[in-house]
């Protein structure tokens, strides 16, 4: 009864699962490929942890399906021999502009220490102490996105991040372009990993309010906005998580949620 009770409330939350066809990512993906097509103007995407590409070469496919315009791509993968793999993006797809870079992302620039698991895992992540018991370490290239991008004028459409819970460092590593409102959405990951970063959700609000962004929840039917952070909220149940530009949402299937007293939302 327990096990059918945590399935049924998951659901009705609509949280619990990072599976890339039911949690909103496919959804993003193709609100994103025939904006582009209705436009004509291709789109700048930024895929942190891009692993072996498995995101960004779904989110090539559908802009390849609708004849979208050339995008721009720019995945960060630090592994090497994962790195070397995902580069055969460029091949697949020769109508866009692909590139991978070596380094890892985070809050500070400099080296660091990474978690390598089985090499087909996907759940390699930076070292948040010494001693781990998880699986052999290489020390990788680290730098931030506002270091990375801030020199830029151009405006990028959406940045992915998948850190394995350090999410919230890749974030705070991003607070200039945040600021000056050079990225429209940003999508991270959230779950219990964000333990790694003694980080919580409740942060990730206060970051997006400081720079004019709202925090959503991608769903298979759209996207959740919660203007307001809320306890009920802090479960560390895997979802799909958004920030949007305050006031850009028009073009996307969202809608905004409030908790009642009851600690429930519609």
């Amino acid at each position: 009864m327990w096990r059918i009770g945590r399935r049924l409330y998951l659901h009705a939350r609509r949280e619990g699962s990072l599976d890339f066809d039911l949690n909103g990512e496919a959804y993003l993906q193709r609100a994103l490929a025939e904006r582009s097509v209705a436009t004509g103007r291709g789109l700048r995407i930024v895929d942190v942890g891009a692993n072996y590409g498995q995101w960004s070469r779904a989110f090539l496919t559908t802009l390849r399906q609708l004849g979208a315009p050339q995008a721009e791509f720019i995945l960060f993968e630090p592994v090497p021999i994962i790195a070397d793999a995902v580069s055969s993006l460029a091949d697949e797809f020769p109508d866009h502009r692909i590139s991978v870079e070596r380094c890892a992302l985070s809050d500070e620039a400099g080296t660091a220490r990474m978690v390598t698991t089985r090499i087909d895992a996907g759940t390699h992540h930076l070292q948040a102490s010494s001693g781990s018991l998880e699986g052999e370490e290489i020390e990788v290239p680290v730098t931030t996105l506002d270091l990375r991008f801030g020199g830029s004028d151009q405006a990028i459409d959406l940045v992915k991040i998948d850190a394995e819970g350090f999410d919230p460092k890749v974030l705070s590593g991003m607070t200039g372009l945040l600021a000056r409102r050079a990225v429209e959405i940003v999508q991270f990951e959230y779950s219990w990993l964000f333990i790694r970063s003694r980080a919580f959700l409740y942060d990730i609000f206060t970051l997006a309010e400081a720079h004019g962004y709202r925090v959503g929840l991608l769903t298979g039917r759209g996207i959740e906005i919660h203007p307001e952070w809320h306890p009920d909220l802090e479960k560390f149940n895997a979802s799909a998580m958004v920030l949007i530009r305050d006031g850009e949402a028009d073009w996307l299937t969202a809608r905004e949620v409030r908790y009642g007293p009851d600690n429930t939302h519609d």
